[in-house]
């Protein structure tokens, strides 16, 4: 017997903490994009040193505490963290697999 649900929420309200994940992360990429076009557009960050992930990371930064002030949530600060705790492990565990 196949048992149908008629709950097809796919709005926001109702993503559940794995699609939350996959948001933030897909908000991380849309962002670095976001900064890498930036630094091949403009010319002063063309030609200073800023990488295109600092670019956009503080780029999502402004917008978010901007959005903040109005009572609206973008970044959920917990899988941010989480994110970038094990991005810098994975990073010095990547640098001491390089041969010379």
């Amino acid at each position: 017997m196949l048992f149908y649900s008629s709950n097809w929420d796919f709005t926001l309200n109702n993503y559940g903490p794995v699609w939350n994940f996959i948001v933030q992360v897909g908000l991380l990429l849309i962002f670095l994009l976001i900064g890498n076009f930036l630094r091949t557009v403009v010319p002063f960050l063309r030609k200073s040193l800023f990488p295109s992930a600092l670019i956009g990371g503080v780029l999502l930064l402004s917008i978010d505490l901007i959005l903040r002030a109005f009572g609206i949530y973008i970044i959920d600060r917990g899988i941010m963290q989480v994110i970038t705790y094990h991005g810098l492990g994975i990073g010095f565990v990547a640098m001491t697999l390089k041969t010379v």
